[in-house]
């Protein structure tokens, strides 16, 4: 019964006769003419989407001692690049086994 009243079509002006009607603000035609032309060219390609450069070492500074430490990001950058195009990689073959292992000849 509820859905009824929901979805009658005598209701008075409101969001949902704009929306049936597509009058509202997210009508395709509105939404058309907003559209805008995306360059590809422009996106940083490099590191998969990822950011491809080290970050900086934090310093986290300890109050309640008055002293500080840092996290070595520099030292462990090299070996996790390698370990990103590994990953990749990975990901890759099994992807290609998945989709050859799929077509099987009955």
């Amino acid at each position: 019964m509820r859905n009824c009243q929901m979805l009658q079509t005598d209701q008075p002006d409101g969001d949902y006769k704009a929306a049936a009607d597509g009058t509202d603000e997210s009508s395709a035609e509105k939404l058309k003419g907003k559209a805008e032309q995306v360059s590809i060219s422009s996106f940083d390609q490099r590191g998969f989407g990822w950011g491809s450069s080290c970050p900086p070492d934090p310093e986290i500074a300890l109050g309640f001692v008055r002293a500080s430490f840092s996290i070595p990001f520099s030292r462990i950058c090299g070996p996790l690049s390698v370990l990103s195009l590994a990953g990749v990689g990975i990901t890759l073959l099994g992807s290609l086994v998945w989709v050859l292992g799929g077509k099987k000849s009955a």
